[in-house]
């Protein structure tokens, strides 16, 4: 028995390893360098310096990084493949697994995903289904707003959300409404219910809100015209911030009618 033991336990471990392998995602490669590597140089902080090579390498794979960024996304196998690649280093047992797989943190795993959405933008438009399913299914804050900003960064490709994120705008926790009243501006898609939406927010007064909600309006150009009326009552306000907010509004809409009057549009 002794002399089997060993083995037999080593493959009972092998086999759920080796099926857990094939199972995943085939990471894209660029360069030599697999998808992982190159979001592991490039950072995923907020305050990231642009490196435009890493985004080239990055942007050159294409919807075929969707499923890996969808399960990097989703983290709950991080702390798994991380804890198989110690395993397999600690007992020198000649298997080559990804270097990702030592990268086991579910947030960094995360917010890589977040910025491979951001760099593919509009070619990441398969991942939409996915991402919306991420948003109802995750329940910290962190993770709902790196899904909605992936989705922002698809642009109107994703508006299939824009239902979910209208209801998000009134969500108690402030980080989650203003990414959601950010990101309609972004995918500005389905004006016909958008703009209402975001108008009635610059009636709130509350200093963010009319923030991201005129941000938005100005995205939307000559589409968020009905918010004119609106945005003008603020230009006599005395809070400094909410006036120059509604100017710069009002502004980028009155330019983006100008031009389409321009091209016999209107």
């Amino acid at each position: 028995m002794r002399k089997w033991g060993i083995p037999l336990i080593v493959t009972a471990l092998l086999i759920p390893l080796v099926w857990f392998t094939w199972s995943q995602p085939r990471e894209p490669v660029c360069e030599g360098k697999n998808l992982s590597a190159w979001l592991n140089e490039y950072g995923y902080g907020y305050s990231t310096p642009p490196k435009p090579y890493v985004e080239s390498a990055i942007r050159h794979t294409g919807a075929n990084a969707v499923p890996f960024l969808l399960q990097k996304m989703e983290g709950h196998n991080a702390t798994m493949k991380s804890r198989i690649y110690d395993f397999v280093i600690s007992k020198k047992i000649k298997i080559n697994l990804p270097q990702s797989w030592s990268y086991g943190d579910p947030y960094t795993q995360m917010r890589q995903a977040r910025i491979g959405f951001k760099i593919l933008g509009p070619e990441a438009s398969n991942a939409v289904p996915g991402l919306i399913r991420l948003y109802h299914e995750r329940n910290s804050v962190e993770a709902k707003c790196a899904c909605l900003e992936s989705l922002a960064a698809i642009g109107p490709s994703a508006s299939q959300v824009v239902p979910d994120l209208l209801v998000a705008t009134s969500n108690a926790d402030m980080t989650i409404s203003s990414t959601a009243i950010w990101a309609l501006g972004e995918i500005h898609s389905q004006p016909e219910l958008v703009v209402p939406a975001l108008t009635k927010l610059l009636d709130s007064k509350v200093r963010w809100a009319h923030f991201h909600s005129s941000a938005a309006l100005a995205k939307f150009g000559s589409d968020a015209k009905p918010a004119l009326p609106t945005l003008m009552k603020f230009l006599d306000t005395n809070d400094l911030t909410m006036r120059m907010d509604a100017s710069n509004a009002r502004s980028r809409i009155d330019t983006a009618m100008m031009e389409k009057r321009k091209a016999g549009k209107f």
